[in-house]
């Protein structure tokens, strides 16, 4: 009884961020399984049900394509909270709403998370990304942000964020050789894990870009689960070589699923940014036609206008921008 009073009372003298980088300090590395997660968001009463969850994995365009889908979901006017990792300097700006970061309410989350961990005595078993997960949830359901998107952190089946029954639409942006001890030592094994975000009857859009292999299992994985549309995502193209006088891209991008076409101006820069823009409009587009086929309360309603307006305003902080 003693030590756990004196548990106790060193954790009111441990801030969050100290919290975290201890558990980091103390399980370092990345540690795959949903377990743990799954039993610490039930004590914590499944915030996680309470969103409009899209889900992003893959091995690169995680970042971009949510910054793509934030924007263009601000200008329609709806209210957005984004999970990314890792966070640059301090571990509140893992979560953003609208693009900002809200210390405050963080540190109120983590405290949330703390206080449960070291009550059951886990908190010495647990990593400082499945902790920073189950806050992150905590957070944006108290803040009810009309939309959550979810940075996969590694791989996908296996990852913390994979928490969800059911979401708007799961998205894999790329497949490469990544954390391979992870993983799996093929593109196709990467693929297998990463296509672990895609859930029964939901919407799933992958990039036109993974790899023969890739795309062999995620068409396999989408089919198995009777996904609801799956697409996959064409690149956006450039209408020209030259920049508007924005120093924007000016791009041309085909709807899969009514061949109708949208010019817009891309201000995120790159050749690959393209295909990060037309798996995101194509991601945005499939949860709004679901959403109007199934009748679905409070639908997403997304303009042209909107997707213009909001793909000229992303942006990546830190992302060499």
């Amino acid at each position: 009884r003693r030590e756990g009073i004196a548990r106790a009372m060193s954790t009111t003298r441990e801030g969050e961020e100290e919290f975290l980088d201890r558990l980091e300090a103390g399980r370092p590395g990345v540690e795959l399984g949903l377990d743990k997660s799954v039993r610490l968001l039930e004590k914590l009463g499944l915030p996680q049900r309470e969103l409009r969850v899209m889900h992003v994995g893959g091995t690169n365009g995680k970042g971009s394509v949510c910054a793509m889908m934030s924007s263009v979901l601000q200008a329609a006017g709806y209210s957005v909270g984004v999970f990314s990792s890792p966070h640059l300097h301090h571990w509140s700006e893992a979560v953003t709403v609208n693009g900002m970061v809200d210390v405050e309410a963080w540190r109120r989350a983590v405290g949330k998370v703390q206080q449960q961990l070291v009550q059951d005595g886990e908190d010495g078993k647990f990593t400082a990304f499945e902790a920073a997960c189950a806050a992150m949830w905590v957070q944006l359901a108290e803040r009810q942000v009309d939309y959550a998107l979810i940075e996969v952190g590694v791989g996908g089946r296996l990852d913390a964020t994979n928490v969800c029954e059911e979401v708007e639409v799961s998205i894999i942006t790329s497949v490469g050789l990544d954390h391979q001890d992870l993983l799996g030592e093929t593109v196709a094994a990467i693929a297998e894990q990463k296509s672990g975000i895609m859930k029964k009857a939901c919407p799933s859009v992958v990039s036109s870009t993974l790899p023969e292999d890739a795309m062999s299992v995620a068409i396999s994985s989408a089919k198995s689960l009777s996904c609801d549309p799956f697409l996959v995502a064409p690149p956006a193209v450039p209408v020209s070589s030259s920049s508007s006088h924005l120093g924007c891209t000016l791009a041309r991008w085909q709807d899969p699923m009514t061949g109708s076409m949208l010019e817009f101006e891309l201000s995120l820069h790159g050749d690959f940014q393209l295909s990060n823009a037309g798996t995101a409009i194509a991601a945005l587009k499939a949860v709004a036609a679901t959403h109007s086929r199934r009748g679905t309360p409070k639908p997403l309603v997304l303009s042209d206008e909107h997707i213009r307006e909001g793909m000229r305003r992303a942006s990546w902080p830190g992302r060499l921008e």
